[in-house]
């Protein structure tokens, strides 16, 4: 994650307590970018709840799409863009591993964990914690190690993927304090098709305005050949990434069995309406 391990580092030209240092700053960059973005989820109930009783094949399943996430999101705006596809992979395992290391530390301090525990509710809480907390580990050590270091994702050239990525984290970063609780199914169940289409509309025209008048300076156009116009092209783009992102947590968070397709529906445009807000501000964020 941004050379969390010590490869990269030219140790023949550092001391050790250096190396030291720097690797101890990557890893608490990441440290705090997860419990800055998962802290809420692991003081949630639904999550608790979720996580013990959650399929192990639902599991297995999260996890290689989350590990995908990272895949995408460090290839292409990591703070290392010569790093090879070995080290992108390399430090996506790392991160994945220190979301486990801090989702499994803060449910055992605030007591949702012991070594008494049946082990399928053990792992089970702690993957769907460490799931959330890894991206939020991603997000933090490029954005402190940006700081940090004066370096800016806006001098390189983010290719079209690579802005859909990004978008697709901040709709994460946003959208999943909201998917697991229940007040998404009641929003969903309470509405009718006409308050859902007015809930597209406004968070359509929400999402132009931030990309179109909102600092321009730092973000970008999403690159395209395309002969849509960018005012339009751009928001329609970044309501489908938040669409996409609401469907997948609310299947993660096992929102979408035993309903009607309407229903799903309407709780997709409604958990879409706050996950395209972060993709929209994700794009700012990162300069992407």
């Amino acid at each position: 994650m941004r050379r969390f391990s010590f490869r990269g580092l030219k140790l023949p030209q550092r001391r050790l307590s250096q190396t030291i240092v720097v690797a101890a700053g990557t890893y608490a960059q990441g440290v705090a970018g997860g419990l800055m973005f998962g802290l809420p989820l692991l003081f949630t109930m639904e999550m608790w709840q979720h996580g013990a009783t959650i399929p192990s094949a639902h599991l297995l399943l999260s996890i290689g799409l989350t590990f995908g996430i990272l895949l995408l999101f460090n290839r292409t705006v990591g703070t290392h863009p010569d790093a090879s596809f070995r080290d992108v992979v390399m430090e996506s395992v790392e991160e994945l591993g220190l979301g486990f290391i801090v989702a499994a530390t803060v449910l055992h301090l605030i007591g949702r964990i012991h070594v008494h525990m049946p082990f399928a509710e053990l792992a089970g809480k702690v993957t769907m914690e460490a799931l959330v907390t890894s991206i939020g580990v991603s997000i933090g050590t490029v954005q402190f190690g940006a700081n940090a270091n004066g370096a800016s994702t806006s001098k390189r050239e983010v290719p079209i993927l690579g802005q859909i990525a990004v978008a697709f984290c901040g709709a994460i970063f946003v959208a999943a304090s909201v998917a697991p609780t229940e007040e998404v199914l009641l929003i969903a169940v309470e509405s009718s098709p006409v308050k859902a289409f007015r809930m597209l509309v406004a968070c359509l025209i929400l999402t132009a305005l931030i990309l179109g008048f909102t600092d321009l300076r730092r973000s970008r156009d999403f690159r395209t050949q395309c002969a849509i116009p960018r005012l339009i092209f751009g928001p329609v783009v970044t309501l489908g990434v938040a669409l996409v992102t609401a469907t997948v947590l609310l299947w993660f968070f096992r929102h979408l069995d035993e309903r009607s397709f309407a229903v799903n529906l309407r709780q997709i445009v409604t958990l879409a309406v706050p996950g395209a807000l972060g993709a929209s501000a994700g794009r700012i964020l990162f300069k992407a």
